[in-house]
C-alpha cells in the first residue's frame, strides 16, 4: 500500500520548512493556514497535482481543510487505494473526510469496492444526507434496486436528490414492474424539480413509451430545453413524425423564453 504523504528529501524539506517558518513569524497561524489552503486548492484546480503535493509536504501546520482538499484530489484521480491510505494518515477527520472516501469507493467499478463502500458506511461515526445519497447512487447505478430500496426506506432524511436517484435507478433496470415503481415513487414526491420531471420523461423515452412521456410533458409546469430535446429525440426514435413536427414547432415558439437564439 502506498504511503501518503510521501517523504521529501531531507534537505528539500528542511529548506521549505524554513521558508514557511519565516513566513509564519510575520503572519498569524490561522491566516497562514488559510493562505496555504488557497494555494493548495489553486494548484489542484489547475491540475498541478505534483506542485500541490510538494506544497502539502512542506506545510508545518495543516487544518482539516488542508487534509480534505488533498484527499478529494486523490479521490478524483480514481486511486481508491491511495485515497484510503492517505485517509488513514489523517490526524483529524470530519464528515467531509468520510464522505470523500466513501465516494471514492462508491464510484469505483471494481466489484469489491462496493462492499468496501458499505463497510465504510457502517463504520462512519456520523452520516448526513450526502452520505446516504452516495451509497444510494452506488446501488442504483449497478441496478441493485432491492438494496437501494432498503437503504432508501432506512434514510432518516431524504432530499430531492434521494428521490431522483431512486427514480433513475428503476429505469436503469428497465423492467416493466420497475418502471411502474419509478412512476409510483415520482407520484409520492411532495416536491419536484426540473431534474425530477426530466428524469421520468427520459426514462419513458428510453423505453419508447412516448404516450406516457407526452402525458407527463403536458403536466409539467415549465419544461426547459432539456425537456423539449428529450421529447424531440423520443418522437424521432419512435418514428412518430407528426408528433415530432408539432414538438419542433412548439419548441421554436418557446426558444426566446429560454434565451435560446
Amino acid at each position: 500500500m502506498r504511503r501518503w504523504p510521501p517523504r521529501l528529501p531531507a534537505a528539500v524539506a528542511h529548506r521549505r520548512a524554513g521558508a514557511v517558518t519565516a513566513a509564519a513569524a510575520a503572519v498569524p497561524t490561522e491566516e497562514l493556514v488559510r493562505q496555504h489552503n488557497r494555494s493548495l486548492v489553486a494548484f489542484l484546480r489547475r491540475g498541478r497535482f505534483d506542485a500541490a503535493r510538494r506544497l502539502f509536504d512542506a506545510l508545518p501546520v495543516r487544518s482539516v481543510v488542508t487534509w480534505n482538499s488533498f484527499l478529494a484530489a486523490l479521490a478524483r484521480r480514481r486511486d481508491v487505494r491511495a485515497t484510503h491510505s492517505f485517509f488513514d494518515t489523517m490526524p483529524v477527520r470530519d464528515t467531509v473526510s468520510w464522505n470523500t472516501l466513501l465516494a471514492a469507493y462508491a464510484r469505483s467499478s471494481h466489484t469489491d469496492h462496493l462492499t468496501g463502500a458499505r463497510r465504510l458506511f457502517d463504520e462512519m461515526p456520523h452520516r448526513d444526507t450526502i452520505t446516504w445519497n452516495t451509497l444510494l447512487s452506488a446501488y442504483t447505478r449497478r441496478g441493485m434496486m432491492e438494496e437501494a430500496e432498503k437503504l432508501f426506506n432506512e434514510m432518516p432524511h431524504r432530499n430531492i436528490a434521494s428521490w431522483n436517484t431512486m427514480v433513475t435507478g428503476f429505469f436503469v433496470v428497465g423492467q416493466t414492474g420497475e418502471i411502474c415503481s419509478a412512476r409510483a415513487l415520482f407520484d409520492e414526491m411532495t416536491d419536484k424539480d426540473l431534474v425530477s420531471w426530466n428524469t421520468l420523461i427520459a426514462g419513458y423515452t428510453q423505453v419508447s413509451d412516448m404516450d406516457e412521456a407526452e402525458k407527463l410533458f403536458l403536466e409539467m409546469p415549465d419544461p426547459d430545453p432539456v425537456t423539449w430535446n428529450l421529447m424531440i429525440r423520443g418522437f424521432a426514435q419512435s418514428g412518430r413524425w407528426s408528433m415530432l413536427k408539432d414538438t419542433l414547432i412548439g419548441y421554436q415558439s418557446v426558444e426566446p423564453l429560454h434565451g435560446i437564439q
